[in-house]
Protein backbone atom coordinates (compact mmCIF):
# COMPACT_ATOMS: atom_id res chain seq x y z
CA UNK A 1 0.00 0.00 0.00
CA UNK A 2 2.85 2.29 0.62
CA UNK A 3 4.62 1.14 -2.65
CA UNK A 4 1.68 2.93 -4.71
CA UNK A 5 1.23 5.90 -2.71
CA UNK A 6 4.70 6.65 -3.30
CA UNK A 7 4.07 6.39 -7.22
CA UNK A 8 1.06 7.80 -7.06
CA UNK A 9 2.79 10.75 -6.00
CA UNK A 10 5.97 10.58 -7.91
CA UNK A 11 3.47 10.78 -11.32
CA UNK A 12 1.55 13.73 -9.70
CA UNK A 13 4.73 15.38 -9.15
CA UNK A 14 5.89 14.67 -12.78
CA UNK A 15 2.92 15.66 -14.23
CA UNK A 16 3.19 19.19 -11.92
CA UNK A 17 6.60 19.24 -13.97
CA UNK A 18 5.59 18.76 -17.26
CA UNK A 19 3.08 20.92 -16.85
CA UNK A 20 4.85 23.98 -15.39
CA UNK A 21 7.41 23.71 -18.21
CA UNK A 22 4.92 23.76 -21.04
CA UNK A 23 3.49 26.96 -19.48
CA UNK A 24 7.38 28.42 -19.85
CA UNK A 25 7.29 27.85 -23.40
CA UNK A 26 6.55 30.88 -25.61
CA UNK A 27 5.13 31.62 -27.88
CA UNK A 28 5.21 28.54 -29.50
CA UNK A 29 4.29 26.67 -26.60
CA UNK A 30 0.35 27.35 -27.33
CA UNK A 31 0.86 26.66 -31.31
CA UNK A 32 -0.15 23.03 -31.40
CA UNK A 33 -3.52 23.97 -29.48
CA UNK A 34 -3.99 27.18 -30.87
CA UNK A 35 -4.11 25.71 -34.38
CA UNK A 36 -6.75 23.35 -33.90
CA UNK A 37 -8.90 24.75 -31.30
CA UNK A 38 -9.19 28.09 -33.54
CA UNK A 39 -11.87 29.86 -33.25
CA UNK A 40 -13.64 28.97 -36.60
CA UNK A 41 -16.42 31.66 -36.39
CA UNK A 42 -13.74 33.97 -36.46
CA UNK A 43 -13.35 32.91 -40.23
CA UNK A 44 -17.23 33.90 -41.26
CA UNK A 45 -16.50 36.95 -39.57
CA UNK A 46 -19.90 36.63 -37.39
CA UNK A 47 -19.95 36.12 -33.41
CA UNK A 48 -19.92 32.82 -32.64
CA UNK A 49 -23.93 32.80 -30.65
CA UNK A 50 -24.92 34.08 -33.89
CA UNK A 51 -23.88 32.01 -36.95
CA UNK A 52 -25.86 29.92 -38.14
CA UNK A 53 -23.19 28.23 -40.65
CA UNK A 54 -22.08 26.98 -37.49
CA UNK A 55 -24.64 25.94 -35.35
CA UNK A 56 -27.95 25.21 -37.64
CA UNK A 57 -30.34 25.22 -34.50
CA UNK A 58 -29.99 28.72 -34.34
CA UNK A 59 -32.03 28.99 -37.72
CA UNK A 60 -35.16 28.92 -36.56
CA UNK A 61 -34.62 32.07 -34.07
CA UNK A 62 -33.57 34.07 -37.27
CA UNK A 63 -36.69 32.39 -39.67
CA UNK A 64 -38.59 33.65 -36.97
CA UNK A 65 -37.87 36.69 -36.85
CA UNK A 66 -37.74 37.56 -40.70
CA UNK A 67 -34.15 37.90 -40.89
CA UNK A 68 -33.35 35.03 -43.47
CA UNK A 69 -32.30 35.52 -47.15
CA UNK A 70 -33.85 32.80 -48.35
CA UNK A 71 -31.86 32.86 -51.67
CA UNK A 72 -28.39 32.66 -49.92
CA UNK A 73 -29.92 30.67 -46.95
CA UNK A 74 -28.36 32.52 -44.25
CA UNK A 75 -29.87 35.70 -42.36
CA UNK A 76 -30.51 38.80 -43.87
CA UNK A 77 -28.09 40.94 -41.20
CA UNK A 78 -25.33 38.37 -42.40
CA UNK A 79 -25.87 37.99 -45.93
CA UNK A 80 -22.84 39.43 -47.91
CA UNK A 81 -24.13 38.86 -51.24
CA UNK A 82 -27.60 41.13 -50.92
CA UNK A 83 -24.82 43.42 -48.48
CA UNK A 84 -21.78 43.99 -50.19
CA UNK A 85 -20.71 46.81 -47.50
CA UNK A 86 -21.35 44.68 -44.42
CA UNK A 87 -18.77 44.64 -42.09
CA UNK A 88 -16.75 41.38 -41.30
CA UNK A 89 -14.76 40.48 -38.54
CA UNK A 90 -10.84 39.61 -38.96
CA UNK A 91 -10.42 36.45 -39.31
CA UNK A 92 -8.16 35.06 -36.49
CA UNK A 93 -6.74 31.92 -38.74
CA UNK A 94 -3.26 33.41 -40.99
CA UNK A 95 -2.97 31.80 -44.59
CA UNK A 96 -0.44 30.15 -43.61
CA UNK A 97 -2.87 27.83 -41.35
CA UNK A 98 -1.97 29.36 -37.87
CA UNK A 99 -3.25 31.48 -35.60
CA UNK A 100 -2.61 35.15 -36.76
CA UNK A 101 -1.15 36.15 -33.36
CA UNK A 102 1.51 33.63 -33.32
CA UNK A 103 2.98 32.92 -37.45
CA UNK A 104 6.27 33.53 -37.62
CA UNK A 105 6.35 34.03 -41.58
CA UNK A 106 3.42 36.65 -41.04
CA UNK A 107 5.48 38.58 -37.80
CA UNK A 108 8.74 38.37 -37.99
CA UNK A 109 9.40 40.30 -34.87
CA UNK A 110 8.60 36.54 -33.00
CA UNK A 111 11.49 34.51 -34.74
CA UNK A 112 13.78 35.94 -32.49
CA UNK A 113 11.31 34.72 -29.79
CA UNK A 114 10.97 31.14 -30.97
CA UNK A 115 14.93 30.65 -31.89
CA UNK A 116 15.40 31.66 -27.83
CA UNK A 117 13.02 29.05 -26.95
CA UNK A 118 14.94 26.73 -29.05
CA UNK A 119 11.60 26.15 -31.11
CA UNK A 120 13.21 26.70 -35.24
CA UNK A 121 14.18 24.30 -37.81
CA UNK A 122 17.41 26.46 -38.93
CA UNK A 123 17.36 23.99 -42.37
CA UNK A 124 13.60 25.66 -43.23
CA UNK A 125 14.06 28.71 -41.97
CA UNK A 126 11.09 28.31 -39.68
CA UNK A 127 9.56 27.39 -36.10
CA UNK A 128 9.92 23.68 -35.20
CA UNK A 129 6.66 23.65 -34.47
CA UNK A 130 4.94 24.89 -37.91
CA UNK A 131 7.54 23.54 -40.46
CA UNK A 132 5.60 21.37 -42.47
CA UNK A 133 8.81 19.70 -43.92
CA UNK A 134 10.11 18.03 -40.35
CA UNK A 135 6.26 17.38 -39.43
CA UNK A 136 4.51 16.09 -42.28
CA UNK A 137 1.37 15.06 -40.20
CA UNK A 138 1.28 19.13 -38.55
CA UNK A 139 -2.38 19.75 -38.34
CA UNK A 140 -3.39 22.92 -40.52
CA UNK A 141 -6.06 25.38 -39.37
CA UNK A 142 -8.32 25.84 -42.59
CA UNK A 143 -9.91 28.52 -44.41
CA UNK A 144 -12.42 26.54 -47.39
CA UNK A 145 -15.18 28.75 -49.01
CA UNK A 146 -18.47 27.50 -48.54
CA UNK A 147 -19.90 28.07 -52.10
CA UNK A 148 -21.51 31.66 -50.78
CA UNK A 149 -18.73 34.01 -50.55
CA UNK A 150 -18.17 33.05 -46.90
CA UNK A 151 -15.48 30.55 -44.94
CA UNK A 152 -15.49 27.87 -43.00
CA UNK A 153 -13.24 25.75 -40.77
CA UNK A 154 -12.06 22.53 -41.30
CA UNK A 155 -8.68 20.84 -42.59
CA UNK A 156 -6.55 19.60 -44.87
CA UNK A 157 -6.18 22.60 -46.92
CA UNK A 158 -5.52 26.35 -45.99
CA UNK A 159 -6.25 29.48 -47.08
CA UNK A 160 -3.15 30.24 -49.13
CA UNK A 161 -4.05 27.08 -50.53
CA UNK A 162 -6.01 28.94 -53.40
CA UNK A 163 -9.57 27.21 -52.34
CA UNK A 164 -10.81 29.94 -50.26
CA UNK A 165 -11.23 33.36 -50.28
CA UNK A 166 -7.65 34.73 -50.36
CA UNK A 167 -7.40 38.63 -50.28
CA UNK A 168 -5.65 40.06 -53.72
CA UNK A 169 -5.27 43.31 -53.92
CA UNK A 170 -8.75 43.66 -55.34
CA UNK A 171 -9.75 43.86 -51.87
CA UNK A 172 -12.15 41.31 -49.43
CA UNK A 173 -15.39 43.89 -50.48
CA UNK A 174 -15.13 43.44 -54.01
CA UNK A 175 -17.42 41.52 -56.67
CA UNK A 176 -16.91 40.16 -59.60
CA UNK A 177 -18.71 37.93 -62.09
CA UNK A 178 -16.85 34.76 -59.95
CA UNK A 179 -18.08 35.72 -56.46
CA UNK A 180 -21.29 35.94 -57.68
CA UNK A 181 -21.75 32.84 -59.77
CA UNK A 182 -18.52 30.77 -57.78
CA UNK A 183 -16.73 28.22 -59.53
CA UNK A 184 -18.12 29.40 -62.83
CA UNK A 185 -15.45 29.71 -65.65
CA UNK A 186 -15.64 28.02 -68.90
CA UNK A 187 -11.98 30.05 -69.53
CA UNK A 188 -10.10 28.52 -66.94
CA UNK A 189 -10.94 25.32 -65.53
CA UNK A 190 -11.91 25.00 -62.02
CA UNK A 191 -9.11 23.89 -59.15
CA UNK A 192 -10.15 20.62 -57.38
CA UNK A 193 -10.47 20.88 -53.85
CA UNK A 194 -8.12 17.74 -53.16
CA UNK A 195 -4.77 16.91 -55.63
CA UNK A 196 -1.53 15.19 -54.91
CA UNK A 197 0.51 18.36 -54.70
CA UNK A 198 -1.13 19.81 -51.43
CA UNK A 199 1.23 20.41 -49.20
CA UNK A 200 4.25 20.21 -51.78
CA UNK A 201 7.33 21.72 -51.39
CA UNK A 202 9.98 21.28 -53.75
CA UNK A 203 13.90 22.21 -52.23
CA UNK A 204 16.98 22.97 -54.65
CA UNK A 205 20.06 21.96 -52.79
CA UNK A 206 21.50 24.74 -52.76
CA UNK A 207 21.21 28.52 -54.13
CA UNK A 208 23.53 27.67 -57.14
CA UNK A 209 21.47 24.67 -58.29
CA UNK A 210 18.21 26.87 -58.29
CA UNK A 211 20.16 29.40 -60.20
CA UNK A 212 21.37 26.96 -63.20
CA UNK A 213 17.97 25.25 -64.08
CA UNK A 214 17.25 28.89 -64.97
CA UNK A 215 14.50 29.52 -61.67
CA UNK A 216 14.11 32.84 -61.61
CA UNK A 217 10.94 34.64 -59.00
CA UNK A 218 9.58 37.89 -59.24
CA UNK A 219 7.11 39.90 -57.03
CA UNK A 220 4.00 39.73 -58.17
CA UNK A 221 2.87 43.05 -59.93
CA UNK A 222 -0.32 44.92 -59.05
CA UNK A 223 -2.25 47.15 -61.90
CA UNK A 224 -5.50 48.32 -62.16
CA UNK A 225 -8.34 47.30 -64.00
CA UNK A 226 -12.19 46.66 -64.57
CA UNK A 227 -13.69 43.71 -63.92
CA UNK A 228 -15.69 42.14 -66.53
CA UNK A 229 -18.73 39.92 -66.82
CA UNK A 230 -18.65 37.28 -69.32
CA UNK A 231 -21.22 35.36 -71.58
CA UNK A 232 -20.63 32.44 -73.74
CA UNK A 233 -20.26 32.83 -77.88
CA UNK A 234 -19.47 31.13 -81.00
CA UNK A 235 -17.90 32.69 -83.56
CA UNK A 236 -19.89 32.77 -86.94
CA UNK A 237 -19.27 33.63 -90.73
CA UNK A 238 -19.89 36.84 -91.72
CA UNK A 239 -23.11 37.24 -93.24
CA UNK A 240 -21.96 40.27 -95.30
CA UNK A 241 -19.29 38.54 -96.72
CA UNK A 242 -21.26 35.36 -97.16
CA UNK A 243 -22.57 33.61 -99.97
CA UNK A 244 -25.11 30.20 -99.13
CA UNK A 245 -24.99 28.44 -102.87
CA UNK A 246 -29.10 27.08 -103.25
CA UNK A 247 -31.31 26.12 -105.93
CA UNK A 248 -34.78 26.59 -105.78
CA UNK A 249 -35.41 22.97 -107.53
CA UNK A 250 -35.04 19.51 -106.29
CA UNK A 251 -31.01 18.50 -107.61
CA UNK A 252 -28.69 15.91 -107.37
CA UNK A 253 -24.87 16.60 -106.83
CA UNK A 254 -23.13 13.88 -108.88
CA UNK A 255 -19.67 15.18 -108.55
CA UNK A 256 -17.67 18.32 -106.53
CA UNK A 257 -15.02 19.90 -108.38
CA UNK A 258 -13.56 22.08 -105.17
CA UNK A 259 -12.75 20.66 -101.71
CA UNK A 260 -13.61 22.88 -98.65
CA UNK A 261 -11.08 25.90 -98.26
CA UNK A 262 -9.63 25.75 -101.33
CA UNK A 263 -9.87 29.11 -103.09
CA UNK A 264 -12.64 29.77 -106.23
CA UNK A 265 -13.04 32.85 -107.95
CA UNK A 266 -16.46 34.22 -109.51
CA UNK A 267 -18.19 31.72 -111.77
CA UNK A 268 -15.70 28.75 -111.26
CA UNK A 269 -17.39 25.44 -111.06
CA UNK A 270 -18.34 23.75 -107.62
CA UNK A 271 -20.22 20.88 -108.88
CA UNK A 272 -21.94 18.88 -111.74
CA UNK A 273 -25.30 18.39 -110.62
CA UNK A 274 -28.62 17.25 -111.89
CA UNK A 275 -32.62 17.79 -111.46
CA UNK A 276 -35.51 16.58 -113.59
CA UNK A 277 -36.97 20.08 -113.58
CA UNK A 278 -33.75 21.52 -114.81
CA UNK A 279 -34.99 20.15 -118.38
CA UNK A 280 -38.38 21.76 -118.65
CA UNK A 281 -36.84 25.07 -117.36
CA UNK A 282 -34.34 25.53 -120.11
CA UNK A 283 -37.13 24.35 -122.59
CA UNK A 284 -39.32 27.16 -121.79
CA UNK A 285 -36.51 29.75 -121.58
CA UNK A 286 -35.55 28.40 -125.32
CA UNK A 287 -39.47 28.68 -126.50
CA UNK A 288 -39.46 32.04 -124.45
CA UNK A 289 -36.51 33.25 -126.03
CA UNK A 290 -37.66 32.70 -129.83
CA UNK A 291 -40.94 33.96 -129.03
CA UNK A 292 -38.96 37.57 -127.67
CA UNK A 293 -37.02 37.38 -131.03
CA UNK A 294 -40.31 36.62 -133.08
CA UNK A 295 -41.57 39.88 -131.71
CA UNK A 296 -38.59 42.12 -131.81
CA UNK A 297 -38.57 41.63 -135.60
CA UNK A 298 -42.63 42.36 -135.36
CA UNK A 299 -42.13 45.44 -133.99
CA UNK A 300 -39.06 46.82 -136.16
CA UNK A 301 -41.37 45.84 -138.49
CA UNK A 302 -44.20 47.96 -137.22
CA UNK A 303 -42.33 51.14 -136.89
CA UNK A 304 -40.95 50.77 -140.14
CA UNK A 305 -44.71 50.53 -141.69
CA UNK A 306 -46.06 53.33 -139.12
CA UNK A 307 -43.49 56.05 -140.41
CA UNK A 308 -44.40 54.94 -144.26
CA UNK A 309 -48.39 55.66 -142.91
CA UNK A 310 -49.55 52.00 -144.08
CA UNK A 311 -50.58 50.99 -140.26
CA UNK A 312 -52.37 53.18 -137.57
CA UNK A 313 -50.86 54.08 -133.73
CA UNK A 314 -53.47 51.57 -133.08
CA UNK A 315 -51.97 48.86 -134.51
CA UNK A 316 -48.55 49.59 -133.79
CA UNK A 317 -49.11 49.95 -129.91
CA UNK A 318 -50.61 46.79 -129.96
CA UNK A 319 -47.71 44.75 -131.53
CA UNK A 320 -45.36 47.07 -128.96
CA UNK A 321 -47.35 45.34 -126.30
CA UNK A 322 -47.09 41.77 -127.66
CA UNK A 323 -43.14 42.65 -127.70
CA UNK A 324 -42.84 43.59 -124.51
CA UNK A 325 -44.64 41.15 -122.92
CA UNK A 326 -42.49 38.50 -124.74
CA UNK A 327 -39.46 40.22 -123.19
CA UNK A 328 -40.79 39.78 -119.73
CA UNK A 329 -41.78 36.28 -119.91
CA UNK A 330 -38.00 35.54 -121.43
CA UNK A 331 -36.55 37.47 -118.93
CA UNK A 332 -38.42 35.66 -115.78
CA UNK A 333 -37.77 32.34 -117.38
CA UNK A 334 -34.13 33.43 -117.38
CA UNK A 335 -34.26 34.46 -113.71
CA UNK A 336 -35.85 31.03 -112.86
CA UNK A 337 -32.84 29.35 -114.46
CA UNK A 338 -30.68 31.24 -112.30
CA UNK A 339 -32.02 31.14 -109.03
CA UNK A 340 -32.17 27.31 -109.64
CA UNK A 341 -28.18 27.11 -110.40
CA UNK A 342 -26.89 28.52 -113.88
CA UNK A 343 -24.81 31.34 -114.36
CA UNK A 344 -24.77 33.90 -116.91
CA UNK A 345 -22.60 31.58 -119.15
CA UNK A 346 -24.66 28.72 -118.82
CA UNK A 347 -27.29 30.67 -120.19
CA UNK A 348 -25.16 31.89 -123.47
CA UNK A 349 -24.35 28.42 -123.72
CA UNK A 350 -27.93 27.07 -124.07
CA UNK A 351 -29.39 29.90 -126.24
CA UNK A 352 -26.14 28.55 -128.69
CA UNK A 353 -26.32 25.14 -128.85
CA UNK A 354 -30.27 25.05 -128.70
CA UNK A 355 -30.43 21.65 -126.51
CA UNK A 356 -32.02 21.61 -123.58
CA UNK A 357 -30.74 18.87 -120.57
CA UNK A 358 -31.11 17.45 -116.94
CA UNK A 359 -27.67 18.21 -115.95
CA UNK A 360 -26.07 21.25 -114.81
CA UNK A 361 -22.89 22.34 -112.99
CA UNK A 362 -23.34 24.29 -110.13
CA UNK A 363 -21.25 27.36 -110.12
CA UNK A 364 -19.85 30.54 -107.31
CA UNK A 365 -21.51 33.52 -107.35
CA UNK A 366 -18.60 35.65 -105.80
CA UNK A 367 -14.78 34.64 -105.55
CA UNK A 368 -13.63 33.86 -102.08
CA UNK A 369 -13.04 30.44 -100.32
CA UNK A 370 -15.30 27.00 -100.28
CA UNK A 371 -15.88 27.23 -96.68
CA UNK A 372 -18.54 24.53 -96.37
CA UNK A 373 -20.34 21.77 -98.80
CA UNK A 374 -22.40 20.28 -96.32
CA UNK A 375 -24.58 18.44 -99.12
CA UNK A 376 -23.66 14.81 -99.65
CA UNK A 377 -23.21 13.14 -102.88
CA UNK A 378 -26.20 11.25 -104.41
CA UNK A 379 -28.60 13.03 -101.71
CA UNK A 380 -31.44 14.29 -103.37
CA UNK A 381 -31.52 17.88 -101.80
CA UNK A 382 -34.76 19.83 -101.64
CA UNK A 383 -35.11 23.56 -102.51
CA UNK A 384 -33.71 26.36 -100.53
CA UNK A 385 -31.12 23.65 -98.46
CA UNK A 386 -27.88 25.36 -98.93
CA UNK A 387 -25.37 22.93 -100.70
CA UNK A 388 -22.44 25.03 -100.73
CA UNK A 389 -21.09 28.41 -98.67
CA UNK A 390 -18.47 30.63 -100.29
CA UNK A 391 -16.95 33.36 -98.37
CA UNK A 392 -13.61 35.35 -96.65
CA UNK A 393 -13.24 33.00 -94.34
CA UNK A 394 -10.96 35.68 -92.14
CA UNK A 395 -14.30 37.45 -92.31
CA UNK A 396 -15.85 35.88 -89.13
CA UNK A 397 -18.27 37.48 -86.01
CA UNK A 398 -18.90 36.64 -82.64
CA UNK A 399 -22.15 35.98 -81.29
CA UNK A 400 -22.83 35.80 -77.27
CA UNK A 401 -26.15 35.01 -75.33
CA UNK A 402 -26.11 37.78 -73.03
CA UNK A 403 -28.39 37.67 -70.02
CA UNK A 404 -31.45 39.62 -70.04
CA UNK A 405 -29.88 41.63 -66.57
CA UNK A 406 -26.40 42.04 -68.22
CA UNK A 407 -27.66 43.46 -72.10
CA UNK A 408 -28.68 46.90 -70.02
CA UNK A 409 -24.84 46.95 -69.46
CA UNK A 410 -23.84 46.49 -73.18
CA UNK A 411 -23.28 49.24 -76.10
CA UNK A 412 -22.84 48.98 -79.56
CA UNK A 413 -19.32 50.51 -80.34
CA UNK A 414 -17.79 49.01 -76.65
CA UNK A 415 -14.75 47.17 -76.85
CA UNK A 416 -15.05 43.41 -75.52
CA UNK A 417 -12.65 40.28 -75.50
CA UNK A 418 -13.54 36.49 -77.05
CA UNK A 419 -11.69 33.96 -75.61
CA UNK A 420 -11.98 30.26 -77.61
CA UNK A 421 -12.52 27.48 -75.23
CA UNK A 422 -9.34 25.72 -77.76
CA UNK A 423 -6.62 26.77 -75.53
CA UNK A 424 -5.77 30.07 -76.93
CA UNK A 425 -4.52 32.03 -74.31
CA UNK A 426 -4.76 35.12 -76.48
CA UNK A 427 -8.20 36.96 -76.69
CA UNK A 428 -9.40 38.39 -79.47
CA UNK A 429 -10.27 42.22 -78.73
CA UNK A 430 -14.05 43.19 -80.91
CA UNK A 431 -16.23 46.05 -81.01
CA UNK A 432 -20.16 45.67 -80.35
CA UNK A 433 -21.76 46.23 -83.36
CA UNK A 434 -25.09 44.91 -82.82
CA UNK A 435 -27.68 44.19 -79.59
CA UNK A 436 -30.36 41.90 -80.41
CA UNK A 437 -33.66 43.88 -79.34
CA UNK A 438 -35.36 40.55 -78.24
CA UNK A 439 -34.47 37.85 -76.22
CA UNK A 440 -34.73 34.30 -76.70
CA UNK A 441 -38.18 32.62 -74.91
CA UNK A 442 -36.04 29.70 -73.91
CA UNK A 443 -32.96 30.81 -72.82
CA UNK A 444 -34.20 34.81 -71.61
CA UNK A 445 -30.61 35.73 -73.49
CA UNK A 446 -30.31 38.10 -75.91
CA UNK A 447 -27.86 38.62 -78.84
CA UNK A 448 -24.58 40.79 -78.76
CA UNK A 449 -23.06 40.64 -82.27
CA UNK A 450 -19.24 41.26 -82.42
CA UNK A 451 -16.69 42.04 -84.90
CA UNK A 452 -12.99 41.90 -84.71
CA UNK A 453 -10.84 45.08 -84.84
CA UNK A 454 -8.31 43.35 -86.57
CA UNK A 455 -7.83 40.02 -88.38
CA UNK A 456 -7.69 36.51 -86.53
CA UNK A 457 -5.75 33.72 -87.75
CA UNK A 458 -6.00 31.22 -84.62
CA UNK A 459 -9.77 31.37 -84.52
CA UNK A 460 -12.04 29.98 -86.89
CA UNK A 461 -16.14 29.75 -87.65
CA UNK A 462 -17.85 27.70 -84.93
CA UNK A 463 -14.91 27.44 -82.68
CA UNK A 464 -16.97 28.10 -78.37
CA UNK A 465 -15.77 30.20 -76.11
CA UNK A 466 -16.56 32.98 -73.45
CA UNK A 467 -17.19 36.77 -74.41
CA UNK A 468 -16.01 39.07 -71.68
CA UNK A 469 -17.52 42.60 -71.36
CA UNK A 470 -16.57 45.40 -68.73
CA UNK A 471 -19.01 46.49 -66.32
CA UNK A 472 -17.21 50.07 -65.75
CA UNK A 473 -15.67 49.63 -62.77
CA UNK A 474 -11.38 50.06 -62.23
CA UNK A 475 -10.30 48.01 -59.29
CA UNK A 476 -6.57 46.87 -58.14
CA UNK A 477 -5.80 43.49 -59.20
CA UNK A 478 -3.24 41.07 -58.49
CA UNK A 479 -1.53 40.08 -62.29
CA UNK A 480 0.96 36.99 -62.59
CA UNK A 481 2.80 36.83 -66.51
CA UNK A 482 1.16 33.76 -68.41
CA UNK A 483 4.47 31.87 -68.12
CA UNK A 484 4.29 31.76 -64.23
CA UNK A 485 0.75 29.31 -64.14
CA UNK A 486 1.12 26.02 -64.85
CA UNK A 487 -2.02 23.15 -64.98
CA UNK A 488 -0.34 20.36 -63.20
CA UNK A 489 -3.17 17.84 -63.82
CA UNK A 490 -6.40 19.33 -61.83
CA UNK A 491 -5.10 22.42 -60.58
CA UNK A 492 -3.79 25.97 -61.80
CA UNK A 493 -0.77 26.76 -59.81
CA UNK A 494 1.69 29.23 -59.10
CA UNK A 495 5.10 28.25 -57.61
CA UNK A 496 5.55 30.77 -54.32
CA UNK A 497 9.77 31.44 -53.68
CA UNK A 498 9.71 31.06 -49.60
CA UNK A 499 13.38 31.54 -49.62
CA UNK A 500 16.47 31.38 -52.49
CA UNK A 501 16.19 27.53 -52.95
CA UNK A 502 12.79 26.57 -51.98
CA UNK A 503 9.48 26.77 -53.86
CA UNK A 504 5.70 26.48 -53.21
CA UNK A 505 3.21 25.15 -55.37
CA UNK A 506 -0.03 27.57 -54.85
CA UNK A 507 -3.59 26.61 -56.28
CA UNK A 508 -4.66 30.14 -57.75
CA UNK A 509 -8.15 31.15 -59.51
CA UNK A 510 -7.33 33.45 -62.42
CA UNK A 511 -9.00 35.94 -64.74
CA UNK A 512 -7.91 36.69 -68.10
CA UNK A 513 -5.48 40.00 -67.88
CA UNK A 514 -4.00 42.41 -70.60
CA UNK A 515 -0.15 42.57 -72.06
CA UNK A 516 0.40 38.67 -71.56
CA UNK A 517 -0.74 38.62 -67.95
CA UNK A 518 -3.60 36.82 -66.03
CA UNK A 519 -5.41 38.58 -63.04
CA UNK A 520 -5.33 36.38 -59.69
CA UNK A 521 -8.50 36.48 -58.28
CA UNK A 522 -7.53 34.56 -55.51
CA UNK A 523 -4.27 32.32 -54.39
CA UNK A 524 -1.28 35.00 -53.69
CA UNK A 525 -0.95 38.30 -51.63
CA UNK A 526 0.56 41.41 -52.91
CA UNK A 527 4.58 41.29 -52.01
CA UNK A 528 4.84 37.51 -52.88
CA UNK A 529 7.47 36.52 -55.34
CA UNK A 530 6.44 33.64 -57.64
CA UNK A 531 8.38 31.58 -60.52
CA UNK A 532 8.45 33.87 -63.95
CA UNK A 533 11.23 31.39 -65.36
CA UNK A 534 11.28 27.87 -64.88
CA UNK A 535 8.13 26.91 -64.01
CA UNK A 536 7.55 24.44 -66.04
CA UNK A 537 10.54 22.78 -64.87
CA UNK A 538 9.16 22.86 -61.09
CA UNK A 539 5.71 21.16 -62.61
CA UNK A 540 7.81 18.33 -63.77
CA UNK A 541 9.06 17.69 -60.43
CA UNK A 542 5.29 17.74 -58.68
CA UNK A 543 4.58 15.05 -61.19
CA UNK A 544 5.68 11.28 -61.23
CA UNK A 545 7.36 9.68 -63.77
CA UNK A 546 7.90 12.61 -65.18
CA UNK A 547 11.00 13.29 -67.87
CA UNK A 548 13.97 15.12 -65.76
CA UNK A 549 12.11 14.34 -62.20
CA UNK A 550 15.22 14.92 -59.74
CA UNK A 551 17.80 15.60 -62.38
CA UNK A 552 18.43 19.20 -60.65
CA UNK A 553 19.24 18.20 -57.32
CA UNK A 554 15.45 18.79 -56.14
CA UNK A 555 13.83 17.25 -53.39
CA UNK A 556 10.13 17.34 -53.62
CA UNK A 557 8.67 17.30 -50.03
CA UNK A 558 5.04 16.72 -49.34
Amino acid sequence: MRKNVIVYTTLLAVGALIGWFAGQRSPSSQIQSERVATAVCAVHGIDVDLCTRCNSALIPRFTESGDWCVEHNVPESQCELCNPGLARAASAVCPHGFSANICARCHPELIASFKESGDWCAGHDVPESQCELCNPGLVRAAVIDDGHGHSQGGSEHSQIDGQGPAQTASGPGSTSEDSRFPGLSVIFEKNQPLCPTDGSVIQFASIQTADRAGIRAMPVTIGMGGHRFEAPAETVFDQTRTTMISSTIPVTIRRWRVEPGAPVDADEPLADVESPQMASLQGAYLKGWSDWRVHARERERAEALLARGLIDSAGYERTMADAVAAEGHCVELASQLRLAGLAESDLLALRERGAVSSQFTLRTVVGGALLERPAALGTLIEPGVTMAVVGDPAAIWVEADVRDRDLSRVEVGQTVNFLSDAGNSDPVVGTVIWISQYLDPHTRTGIVRVKPTRATTHVRAHQFGRLQLPDGTLQSAILVPHDAVQWEGCCNVVFVQESPERFRPRKVRLETGESGHYRVLDGLRPGESVVVEGSYLLKTELQKGSIGAGCCGLEAAS
